[in-house]
């Protein structure tokens, strides 16, 4: 369609309305699936925010405004719950510069739907299909740590933000500023939502590609190699929530890789590179291919 640069497939619309460019984003929050009942409204009402934001800063751009639809079921249709919600969005929409403008309420199945829109502001937007042959792959964070936040969340019945993991879960990190750097040179990025590895395949059917990812180099926190020991790096691949930047860059930007890690206080790791075998390795310590497995949000 006229005046659709960016369509379905990507972490968000890139839409051009007389010749301004605008990114626009939608995701869908349900109780049971993507939250568990022991997070708080304040705690539910951020997170919603900050999925969304992730999807923004995985095209590199910057957020704007947002409308937010909400099913509520009567027991939770209070004042004290209606309040530590919105508290929590506006929590959110302050610390990234975004502002609220509608959205809709109504009685239902605790779920929460936000629409963000977003500004280029000028820069090159990154999409998922440029990765090219001999790019290296690099992750921003630690990954796996949600999946550990999440369990821990569901073993005690309780939400312990004193513990890394269960704050990775809770309340995730939108790298919207580090992105906006990550335009001038990288050729494809997404975000992690759906665990590390359904996102590199996503990366590589988008790009036509594939890629060989060495299972020493992904980022995994001593919190989930204490709770998983050997199964850290499966847990690591396949966890998902973690809403991390995944992304492609030419060879030889290593220093400069370095250089944003430094300035914006978060470790970025190259776990792998691309190839033109349409096909995703993992290989262990000794070079040997691992058993892969996906995340599925419908999985029991």
């Amino acid at each position: 369609m006229k005046g659709v640069q960016v369509d379905i497939g990507d972490d968000t619309a890139l839409i051009n309305l007389n010749n301004n460019a605008l990114i626009v984003c939608k995701d869908l929050m349900v109780l049971g699936t993507h939250f568990p009942e022991e997070l708080s409204a304040y705690d539910i009402g951020r997170r919603s925010v900050l999925v969304n934001l992730s999807d923004v800063a995985a095209m590199g751009a910057t957020p704007k405004y947002l409308l937010m639809g909400l099913t509520l079921p009567q027991e939770l249709n209070n004042k004290f719950w209606m309040k530590n919600f919105a508290r929590g969005v506006h929590q959110i929409c302050n610390a990234y510069k975004c502002r609220l403008v509608g959205g809709d309420v109504c009685r239902g199945p605790l779920s929460v739907s936000v629409t963000l829109l977003g500004d280029p502001e000028g820069r090159n937007m990154i999409t998922r299909d440029g990765a090219r042959e001999n790019n290296d792959l690099f992750v921003t964070g630690n990954i796996g740590d949600a999946r550990v936040g999440l369990e821990n969340i569901l073993d005690s019945k309780r939400v312990d933000l004193r513990n890394q993991c269960t704050r990775s879960f809770v309340s995730p990190i939108a790298r919207v500023e580090l992105a906006k750097h990550l335009t001038k040179h990288a050729t494809s990025m997404i975000d992690i939502s759906d665990g590390l590895y359904n996102e590199i395949k996503t990366l590589g059917k988008c790009s036509g590609k594939g890629f060989v990812i060495d299972s020493n180099k992904i980022p995994i926190s001593t919190g989930l190699k204490k709770k998983y020991k050997d199964r850290s790096v499966e847990i690591a691949y396949t966890g998902g929530e973690d809403y991390e930047l995944l992304f492609t860059l030419p060879k030889g930007l290593d220093s400069w890789v370095s250089r944003l890690s430094k300035k914006f206080s978060v470790n970025i790791s190259k776990i792998g590179y691309c190839t033109s075998n349409k096909s995703i390795k993992l290989l262990n310590y000794y070079g040997e291919k691992l058993e892969q497995k996906t995340y599925d949000h419908f999985q029991k």
